[in-house]
C-alpha cells in the first residue's frame, strides 16, 4: 500500500514543506536523503508500508521520475442533512 505524502517544494525557499506550509519537521527513521536537499518542483513523495515488495517499513521514498503516476483516492466525511430532505413532523 502506497500513501502519497503532502510535501510539496517552496519554489522560494526552495525547502521541502508541508501542503499547509508548515515546515517538515518530522523524519521518520528511514526517509531518501532529498528531503535534506535543496527541493525539486517536480518530485513528490510517498509512504510505503511493509509488503512482500518493499524493503522498508516504513520509509518515506521520494520520485522523480517522467512517468504518470496515477493514484486512487478515497475520503470518508460525514454529510450534513439538507432541510429539503429531512421530514418535518407535527
Amino acid at each position: 500500500m502506497i500513501i502519497v505524502l503532502g510535501i510539496v517544494c517552496n519554489a522560494t525557499s526552495n525547502e521541502w514543506i508541508w501542503a499547509d506550509g508548515s515546515p517538515v519537521d518530522y523524519r521518520p527513521p528511514g526517509f531518501s536523503g532529498h528531503l535534506n536537499q535543496p527541493c525539486t518542483p517536480n518530485g513528490e513523495w510517498y509512504y510505503n508500508r511493509r509488503d512482500a515488495n518493499t524493503i522498508h517499513e516504513g520509509y518515506w521514498y521520494h520520485y522523480t521520475g517522467e512517468a504518470t503516476v496515477n493514484y486512487d483516492i478515497h475520503c470518508v466525511t460525514e454529510l450534513k442533512k439538507s432541510l429539503r430532505f429531512m421530514r418535518m413532523t407535527a
